[in-house]
């Protein structure tokens, strides 16, 4: 079905919804504005809807406007012209055009400006790069090592790791605790292979998860290493073995970049080993801060998706908090992920927390349940939101399929055990900030 049982719509119903829609958009020249609508309908005209347009400057609507739309017979198409006009463009930015097909009054079944159809083309101007700041402006960071951590720090922001562990223990921005809190069991980041299977994947891949124990990988640090780059940047190299059954596990090495401004750049790089699965997802997680409930994010949205169900989720600025990521299934899975986010940002209610910049789009999550919260629990009244965020940040994941009733996962969406490879940034917030899309588009530090 595609309600849950109280007929509340879950986010599958969106994805149904622009999938089946009667009006495809096909662009013809995106600079001049030009778009071919294409009537699906077989018996109706699109004489009567009204066509709303949108532009967006890194996911934040900075033109709009509405028209008629044309008299479009059923099967047939037409060229409209969408009058925007080329804004001056900021250095980093991306562009996107956002077309629907709306109802121009009201009907029996939906009120004016109901949304019949859209599509979100992006506009590949040719902007110029982001600037990165000057190394030479940065403060010096301390450096302190002993048997047990590494501390690093400026007067703003302490950064402690565990050499033990094999992970960063903490993290303070300011006065703001921001990662690291160890009654919730995890820190981090640190590996993260595993998802509580859906229902499409509980009898097809998840006995396959938990026989080469992917839900209790052990962690052996191999080795970690400090390296002061230059007065203001600090380079931390951890190498930590992840042990499942039957010989097999991943190999993980994440070289932790820290400047003198708080901004912590993780370069990871995850090798599989031995028999494996099709996994899951491969990434990182960590524990944030509870008080940071207000969430931010440039990616598909506003309703969780997955790299086969993600057709129906616009990219744009979308802001939610952590406590309503959770789709409450009737029973408890994986749940929450975005695909294609550029960034993603944890605030208290003063606009204090921190940012997450990926080098390149990634998945990402964030809840107040662990992946074990959610497998473990068979009933939605069973779950006991944390006080703190894990926040997952992937590489990939493994598409939904159908698999509860019809095909698994198609070939395009498995996740093969292969080696990943991926990089984000770890930035402060103050409620100085500012605008967050032109703060994520910074460039990290370079020498002068």
């Amino acid at each position: 079905g595609l309600v849950f049982p109280d007929r509340k719509t879950p986010p599958k119903v969106w994805e149904v919804k622009k999938v089946y829609q009667n009006v495809a958009f096909e662009p013809v020249d995106v600079f001049a504005g030009k778009i071919r609508l294409r009537n699906k309908f077989f018996f109706k005209s699109l004489a009567g809807y009204q066509i709303a347009w949108k532009l967006l400057e890194d996911g934040l609507v900075i033109q709009q406007g509405e028209f008629p739309a044309p008299d479009v017979q059923p099967g047939s198409s037409a060229v409209v012209t969408i009058p925007y006009k080329k804004p001056d463009l900021k250095a980093g930015a991306e562009y996107q055009l956002r077309v629907a097909v709306q109802l121009a009054g009201a009907t029996s079944w939906a009120e004016a400006g109901h949304e019949i159809a859209w599509e979100q083309i992006p506009i590949a101007y040719r902007v110029p790069a982001p600037p990165a700041v000057r190394g030479d402006t940065l403060p010096s960071l301390d450096l302190i090592e002993d048997e047990n951590e590494i501390r690093l720090g400026t007067p703003n922001f302490k950064v402690v790791f565990d050499k033990r562990q094999g992970r960063i223990a903490s993290l303070t921005y300011g006065t703001r605790a921001v990662i690291g809190d160890e009654e919730e069991g995890i820190v981090g980041p640190e590996l993260d292979v595993f998802r509580a299977p859906t229902d499409n994947n509980i009898k097809r891949l998840g006995p396959a998860w938990y026989a080469v124990g992917l839900n209790d990988l052990k962690r052996q640090v191999e080795d970690v290493q400090v390296s002061r780059l230059d007065p203001r940047t600090v380079e931390v190299t951890i190498w930590v073995k992840y042990l499942g059954n039957k010989g097999a596990g991943f190999d993980h090495k994440a070289v932790y970049t820290v400047y003198g401004n708080g901004w912590i750049h993780v370069a990871n790089e995850i090798v599989p080993f031995g028999e494996l699965p099709v996994l899951p997802k491969i990434g990182v997680r960590m524990t944030v801060n509870g008080a940071l409930e207000n969430l931010v994010w440039y990616g598909r949205g506003p309703y969780e998706n997955y790299p086969d169900r993600k057709t129906g989720s616009a990219l744009a600025l979308w802001r939610s908090t952590v406590s309503d990521q959770c789709v409450r299934y009737v029973r408890p899975q994986e749940t929450g992920n975005h695909e294609d986010v550029r960034w993603l940002a944890l605030t208290d209610k003063k606009g204090v927390g921190v940012l997450f910049v990926g080098d390149k789009p990634f998945s990402a999550s964030a809840l107040h349940f662990t992946a074990d919260d959610l497998d473990k629990a068979t009933h939605i009244n069973e779950l006991v939101p944390r006080r703190n965020t894990i926040v997952c940040l992937d590489a990939a994941v493994l598409g939904l399929g159908n698999g509860s009733c019809g095909p698994g996962v198609l070939d395009r969406y498995l996740l093969q055990p292969e080696p990943k490879s991926f990089g984000f940034t770890i930035r402060p917030l103050t409620s100085e900030t500012g605008d967050l899309r032109a703060y994520a588009r910074l460039r990290n530090p370079v020498a002068p």
